[in-house]
């Protein structure tokens, strides 16, 4: 149970309102789950129910508590720029943690290009407010949930920092975010490998956070051989 007072104590939701709002969000899926979160505190135990079931047919889940609740990884990459190419590697090394699909999502910061970037932070900031603003509300959305971000532009939105290298290959506390992971971007190890083992080990530690287990996987090696070329990022 949440610390602080929930949203809801001290009142007394009667059964008509009750009916309509859950009616209202049935079949929005994460949407839906937001809205729940928004109206009974973000700290609080979710359990899906089969349709006709009295109770969840999940094992154990008398015993699941916030803390002990398996959550999602979100990943906050920097650009949609070369996306194709990071994501390769990216999903390479959660896979090779036996780090499911269903367990992670991932958005980018900024829609636009590198080039468009402007060099001073404020700048910067007011350039990408927009974004920024969807990356919120898609954390907000994946509640709860454990943050990584990859790179310079994801380590400045979630903790403010403007040097990556300060914050990366640990956690960090944020104000909005609660505890937040920082590390390299995937597209920089293309063509600086030593920066995988760093990038590897924040996702085993972030996905330890979330309750998500990681095992090693048995699956074929990262093709290399096509980022050798040395092209820049």
């Amino acid at each position: 149970m949440p610390s602080s007072k929930s949203p809801l104590s001290g009142t007394t939701m009667t059964a008509s309102p009750a009916s309509s709002f859950f009616s209202s969000i049935a079949g929005q899926g994460r949407r839906g789950l937001g809205k729940l979160h928004s109206l009974v505190g973000e700290q609080v135990v979710l359990l899906p129910l089969a349709l006709g079931e009295k109770k969840p047919l999940l094992n154990g889940w008398q015993k699941i508590t916030f803390l002990t609740m398996k959550k999602k990884l979100v990943l906050i990459l920097d650009l949609p720029h070369y996306r194709q190419r990071k994501l390769e590697l990216l999903t390479f090394l959660l896979r090779r943690h036996s780090i499911n699909r269903e367990d992670w999502v991932h958005t980018y910061c900024f829609s636009g290009t590198k080039e468009s970037l402007p060099g001073r932070k404020k700048d910067r900031l007011r350039e990408i407010l927009p974004d920024l603003r969807k990356a919120e509300e898609f954390i907000r959305l994946n509640q709860p949930c454990v943050v990584v971000g990859f790179g310079s532009l994801p380590c400045e939105f979630l903790t403010g920092a403007g040097v990556l290298s300060t914050k990366a290959g640990t956690w960090w506390d944020a104000k909005k975010f609660g505890r937040v992971w920082i590390t390299h971007s995937p597209e920089a190890a293309l063509y600086k490998p030593d920066l995988v083992v760093q990038i590897s080990r924040t996702i085993r530690r972030a996905a330890e956070q979330a309750g998500i287990e990681t095992k090693p996987a048995d699956i074929p090696m990262f093709k290399w051989v096509e980022y050798e070329t040395g092209r820049p990022c």
